[in-house]
């Protein structure tokens, strides 16, 4: 995370994937590990992806509570493309909880705080 992009799993992937190759080996293009990437996570007609892997770390109900405290006041702020955090709320039935969504297509990566403040701004 020091050397930055640890946010963006794809440019993440990437440096990776160079950091093993052989000077005489070609990099793949940010296109094609993002592709790849994608089928993976996302999985296919006959195969899940890591997606469906993932599992919430705060409970449902410790969750509600603090939505509750705060009057409603919840967002989320992250890297993943929205359709991925849409498609996560729903998984976890948190989708009633956050409204505010700001995601990679709204704001810079993170530690930019632009996409917090977005987040702060819209919640009042």
């Amino acid at each position: 995370k020091k050397i930055g992009n640890a946010n963006n799993d794809w440019i993440l992937s990437k440096k990776l994937i160079d950091s093993k190759l052989n000077p005489s080996e070609q990099s793949p293009t940010l296109e094609k590990v993002t592709e790849v990437f994608e089928e993976i996570y996302q999985g296919n007609d006959t195969t899940p992806g890591l997606c469906e892997t993932e599992s919430l770390i705060p409970s449902l109900g410790l969750l509600e509570e603090i939505y509750r405290r705060c009057n409603g006041a919840f967002a989320v702020v992250t890297g993943r493309p929205i359709k991925d955090c849409h498609k996560f709320l729903q998984t976890h039935k948190l989708d009633h909880l956050f409204k505010i969504c700001i995601c990679m297509e709204d704001a810079p990566a993170k530690p930019n705080p632009t996409g917090v403040l977005m987040a702060c701004k819209k919640l009042g």
